[in-house]
């Protein structure tokens, strides 16, 4: 365990290496995105996690990259957990245990690469980690909650393209649910997918064409329920030769 190495070190120093980059130096940017299978934890889960590691510039899988830094920090910024994910072809995955080591409500997630302290303003993949015990779990109020997560194949939307998404719905506390009414729709308010549907474990997926500006959520609309939207990320735009 590293807890000497703090987050606030490992952003000054990440900073202070990419700053002195000469600006002659060719930009293959990588961009880093973890799937991770949830963001709320009880002690003795396990985080599960599949890395995508590509390049900016195409959008293809890097060749670059063979090692991956994977870390979790605390409140106060320190380490306590660290793996170096192999990476191949630009896919990697691994896991974390949240034991008992893990004293804290919250975390920070950080994944980086040594390619990327090459390169100017580029900045680790981060999520927050919620972890909650079973003395709060038992107190949080019985009223129906809804989260939705998505997740694009191969890490990003593309603009211009076919896209599929995964997509998990769970009651808040980490148990999938089962729903037959989702709605996905553009940012003008447009139905472009209707009645997307989850099995019992909150798993489901859909599939649309992504059009050049255009944004995209997913929506839940049910009686006893208010209305629920979850933003889709932003498409990535292939640059054109």
């Amino acid at each position: 365990m590293h807890k000497c190495f703090s987050l606030f070190y490992f952003l000054f120093f990440f900073n202070m290496i990419i700053s002195q980059v000469g600006d002659n130096i060719s930009e293959q940017f990588e961009n880093i995105h973890l799937h991770i299978n949830k963001t709320t934890f009880l002690q003795g889960e396990r985080l599960w996690f599949k890395a995508y590691v590509r390049e900016q510039k195409t959008g293809l899988p890097s060749l670059l990259t063979s090692n991956l830094h994977v870390a979790l920090f605390n409140k106060e910024g320190e380490e306590v957990k660290r793996k170096l994910i192999y990476i191949q072809n630009g896919l990697g995955q691994g896991s974390f245990a949240i034991d008992s080591t893990m004293t804290d409500t919250e975390f920070t997630l950080l994944a980086w690469t040594n390619y990327m302290l090459n390169f100017k303003k580029l900045t680790p993949f981060s999520q927050k980690i919620k972890l909650v015990n079973y003395d709060t779990v038992s107190k949080i109020s019985s009223e129906p909650t809804i989260q939705i997560s998505v997740y694009p194949e191969g890490g990003q939307l593309i603009e211009g393209a076919y896209n599929n998404i995964g997509i998990l719905v769970n009651n808040g506390l980490s148990k999938g649910l089962a729903v037959n009414d989702l709605t996905l729709i553009d940012d003008s308010g447009k139905v472009i997918r209707n009645n997307i549907t989850t099995n019992e474990l909150g798993m489901g997926k859909a599939g649309f064409m992504v059009e050049a500006g255009k944004s995209y959520s997913l929506q839940f609309d049910k009686a006893d329920f208010p209305t629920i939207s979850k933003s889709l990320p932003e498409a990535y735009k292939i640059k054109s030769v």
